[in-house]
């Protein structure tokens, strides 16, 4: 839902209601990107878990606001495009993963497959 209404608010090109306020987006959409994934990242402490896409979520959320801010802000219409072309190719790919976690042990293969010096295959 957040990535079709990140795409959809691109698509839309509403102009903003000031420059001030526009560029605001994506700084707002790095911070939510960088302080979500600071802490699960083992950089400031051991945490102890496998960064799955369970952790990602938020990060995600920041992603696709901070591309949907730059969308917002570009003059160019060809630059708001390839953002958009990125965001349908994230979704594709995204929705290609969605049948591997039909249980664990399809997970567990399918990402044996992809990553092969993960300490899982």
């Amino acid at each position: 839902q957040l990535l079709c209404l990140s795409l959809r608010t691109l698509a839309s090109r509403r102009p903003s209601p000031s420059l001030d306020q526009a560029k605001e987006g994506p700084i707002f959409g790095l911070a939510i990107l960088v302080l979500s994934f600071l802490p699960m990242s083992n950089i400031l402490f051991p945490v102890g878990t496998v960064i799955g896409e369970r952790l990602l979520y938020i990060p995600s959320a920041g992603l696709l606001l901070g591309l949907a801010s730059l969308g917002q802000l570009q003059r160019s219409r060809r630059h708001s495009w390839l953002l958009f072309a990125a965001g349908l190719v994230s979704a594709y790919l995204c929705a290609q993963r969605v049948p591997e976690w039909r249980d664990t042990d399809t997970i567990t293969v399918a990402d044996g497959i992809k990553q092969t010096r993960s300490s899982r295959s």
